[in-house]
């Protein structure tokens, strides 16, 4: 079964060369217990770590059931190791911070067996070293002789053929080395046994063959007749390459993670204020821009075009108005158009400033002076914007759409409506109520950016017809295209052919093409000129927001890259604090990859750690923003809605918390890659 021929091995220190095996040549069979004995020195480890080939750089040949260990590649070394050998050391070499049964679990993970059968046979082998009380209790609550057991229970665990136990009983007193040397002896009935010893008095009660060395050779090799066993069958074995899911690692790493639980919570949170700031970069400016263009689409949707006289030009003042017939002229150059806003405009035509549910307030003569009263300007609107009724026909909270050809009913937003019921009250119940609307004949004096107060006001009544559900920066009303122009009609005997206004608003159905529309509508005639008012707005603010977004994205940049070099250093902490566990995962089977993935695993744990609390700080932090904002706003303007200025999109949290976890794992490869290149014997040595 296991054949050792010519092996030598040497080691080099400095310039001088030791040898440790000198052509050491001889055959073992199967089912047998072997001593190794000799004095310190002489080669026995080395010679068990060749067998079991933790170490791979010697001469000659160890070959086992035919198959040559010399010629094997780094994957049959991997998969002979979990199949063929199993290890008993002398300080055990368990994982203190585990129980009896997760330390053999170790070795079962490389099976690829279900978690039903691993439990089974982990079950099986404690009670087979008679450890059935204990198999829940961590190792270090053990005695050294259960520890031991342990150990030979994970040897076992694989089911290998032979089993290299070095000094099984260095560490144990005489009655429990005894007990140890009992089970070896019966666990020999069925598989190769070879035991590195230096008490010659076990060798010859329990060994069958005694192989001695002196100075890296072998001097003799003696069937012990006093000890004999039967020699066992030879059976084939299905051997099964060496496996370990990401899975496993995963729970190898978050095992580890949880008993350093204060240095990975440590590292997280320093990792996530980088992100943090990064998040918030992005929330501040995703949720600005898009506050904003909600508040710019409610006055300039983006499907909304001013139309002007060419001839005015970039004028400010002067500006010659459209009149009345410019309505029909307009609408006639494109089909698309489906709604209009002609703001009624010029001398002695009566103008609406102010707008309220309470009819003695709108009547009051002496309204201007009661402005700062706080009970009148709770009750009072001074601004209300008309916008367009076709584009909430669909979203009517409360009521109905005005009745077509009426003349005073209008549907209001939301916002207004919380505005106008600022007490609380039930929305729903402000349909079919009046909203009173003064009105003044002198309008709006510019040299003292006052409204008249000196004459009489004009009262009208509007309907609320329904409420949609809308949000509003300023109070808005939505009405049909004409109804403006026939309330003044009807309510004020205007000549509508009469009246006049600075710009006329018009509304195209296809915004995919509206730039073109536009461009269209500009060259097919001379009179007029289109201009898309809200965009160019939203253009302005998203291009302010890029650059703060990558100002502030530049600075959290800095933080990032310190926290990815504190990843990886305490990645690399965390490779120095396993080494032992890296040499015991490599002796049951481990291949280099598995050992990459254990410490990728955990790179991975703090990336995922440290993406959630950096989100999570986000989130409050952006709460906190968005609540100082909406109280700044609520004392400036009275109708403010609560607008998140800062809101981080679902997709970029997506995108940060991939980046978080691809950093971490990128930061912690390098000292991953260190571990998976150690060399077995190094590791269990602690080196």
């Amino acid at each position: 079964m296991l054949k050792i021929k010519n092996l030598r091995k040497t080691y080099k220190i400095t310039k001088h060369k030791i040898i440790a095996l000198d052509n050491i040549s001889f055959d073992l069979p199967n089912g047998k217990l072997v001593a190794i004995v000799g004095p310190s020195g002489c080669g026995k480890t080395t010679m068990m770590n060749l067998i079991g080939a933790l170490d791979a750089d010697f001469e000659g040949d160890v070959i086992v059931n035919g198959k040559s260990l010399k010629a094997a590649g780094e994957k049959e070394i991997d998969t002979y190791r979990k199949n063929t050998v199993g290890f008993i050391f002398q300080q055990f070499n368990l994982l203190n911070s585990l129980t009896a049964i997760q330390n053999i679990d170790i070795a079962l993970d490389l099976s690829g067996t279900t978690k039903e059968n691993k439990t089974k046979k982990g079950h099986n082998l404690l009670s087979r070293v008679g450890l059935t009380d204990q198999i829940n209790k961590k190792v270090n609550l053990l005695s050294g002789g259960q520890r031991q057991r342990v150990a030979i229970a994970r040897a076992l665990a694989n089911d290998p053929q032979i089993i290299l136990a070095d000094e099984p009983t260095g560490a144990l007193d005489v009655e429990t080395g005894k007990q140890v040397m009992e089970l070896l002896k019966e666990i020999s009935k069925e598989k190769l046994v070879l035991m590195v010893t230096h008490a010659p008095e076990l060798a010859k009660a329990y060994a069958d063959i005694i192989v001695e060395m002196e100075d890296g050779k072998v001097i003799s090799i003696e069937e012990n007749t006093a000890s004999i066993s039967t020699a066992a069958s030879s059976s084939k074995k299905i051997e099964t390459k060496s496996k370990m899911s990401f899975y496993t690692a995963f729970k190898m790493s978050l095992r580890n993670a949880w008993l350093k639980k204060g240095r990975t919570l440590a590292t997280a949170i320093g990792t996530s204020i980088g992100i943090c700031g990064i998040s918030l970069a992005l929330a501040i400016t995703s949720g600005t821009t898009h506050s904003v263009n909600t508040q710019i689409k409610g006055i300039f949707p983006s499907n909304a075009i001013t139309v002007g006289l060419k001839e005015n030009g970039d004028k400010i003042n002067n500006i010659k108005p459209l009149k009345y017939s410019d309505i029909n002229s307009v609408l006639s150059l494109n089909s698309n158009i489906y709604a209009y806003n002609f703001e009624i405009e010029g001398k002695g035509m009566p103008l609406s400033y102010f707008y309220s549910l309470d009819e003695n307030i709108i009547k009051d003569k002496d309204l201007m002076s009661k402005m700062s009263d706080q009970t009148t300007k709770e009750k009072l609107a001074t601004i209300m914007s008309p916008s367009v009724l076709a584009d909430v026909k669909n979203d009517i909270q409360y009521g109905n759409l005005p009745k077509k050809g009426s003349t005073n009913e209008i549907v209001i937003s939301l916002s207004t409506a919380k505005n106008l019921e600022k007490n609380g009250g039930n929305l729903k119940a402000l349909i079919g109520k009046s909203i009173y609307v003064r009105y003044l004949k002198n309008g709006f004096n510019p040299n003292s950016n006052q409204v008249s107060n000196t004459e009489t006001p004009i009262v009208r009544t509007w309907k609320i017809a329904g409420i949609a559900n809308t949000t509003t920066l300023i109070d808005t009303y939505y009405a049909t295209s004409p109804w403006l122009i026939n309330f003044y009609e009807k309510e004020f005997k205007i000549d509508k052919k009469a009246l006049k206004s600075d710009f006329l608003v018009v509304y195209l159905k296809n915004t995919k093409n509206l730039d073109s529309d536009l461009q269209t509508l500009n060259k097919s005639q001379n009179k007029y000129k289109f201009e898309l008012t809200g965009k160019t707005i939203s253009a302005q603010v998203e291009g302010a927001m890029k650059q703060v977004r990558y100002a502030l994205l530049g600075f959290a940049g800095v933080s990032v890259v310190v926290a990815a070099l504190m990843i990886s250093i305490v990645v690399y902490i965390s490779v120095l604090e396993r080494t032992n566990e890296i040499g015991i995962l490599r002796a049951v089977g481990a291949r280099k990859r598995d050992i990459l993935n254990v410490f990728v695993a955990e790179s991975f744990i703090i990336g995922v750690l440290s993406a959630g609390i950096g989100l999570l700080l986000t989130l409050g932090i952006s709460k906190v923003i968005n609540s100082v904002v909406y109280g700044y706003l609520k004392n400036a303007i009275p109708n403010a809605p609560y607008m998140e200025v800062a809101k981080l999109p679902l997709n970029d949290a997506g995108l940060i918390m991939l980046f978080c976890i691809v950093l971490s794992m990128i930061a912690g490869f390098y000292p991953s890659l260190k571990a998976s290149k150690m060399d077995p014997i190094d590791a269990l040595r602690g080196k």
